[in-house]
């Protein structure tokens, strides 16, 4: 069993997690900043977003999760506060050996049911005009 635990020092900030109106805000600040959306690369899923880039140059809203790479196994990401369990090279390989060609890097993030989920974020490119217009818009017509 995967368990994220608590770190004693956070991680480096090296991606962002959203879900829901978290990811929506963080979509629409990255349509109105063209520029600063080119500089990153994320993926969206379902009505989640993932985003990879320098710290100074990723979106901020509330209820975001920061992620940071496990320094054992710098192709897993991480909540920035929490380290991994059992030792972050052995999560790695269960990936690898799960899900067989991995995209790496991968992000463990819990979903909207709080279940720890792997993010392959390999192919990440930064999702463009349709998919971004899609997400910022999605629950806007119940708001």
């Amino acid at each position: 069993m995967i368990r994220l635990l608590v770190r004693a020092e956070p991680l480096a900030v090296a991606g962002v997690h959203a879900r829901g109106e978290a990811a929506r805000a963080l979509a629409r600040i990255l349509l109105a900043r063209p520029e600063q959306a080119r500089r990153l690369s994320g993926v969206a899923v379902g009505d989640g977003l993932v985003l990879l880039g320098a710290a100074d140059d990723l979106p901020w809203a509330d209820e975001v999760t920061w992620l940071g790479r496990e320094p054992e196994a710098p192709a897993l990401l991480v909540p920035t506060l929490a380290a991994v369990s059992p030792h972050a090279t052995l999560v790695l390989a269960a990936l690898r050996a799960r899900h067989g060609e991995l995209a790496e890097p991968v992000a463990l993030v819990r979903d909207e049911a709080g279940s720890l989920v792997a993010i392959p974020l390999g192919r990440a490119r930064m999702p463009g005009g349709a998919p971004l217009v899609a997400l910022a818009s999605r629950g806007s017509a119940s708001s």
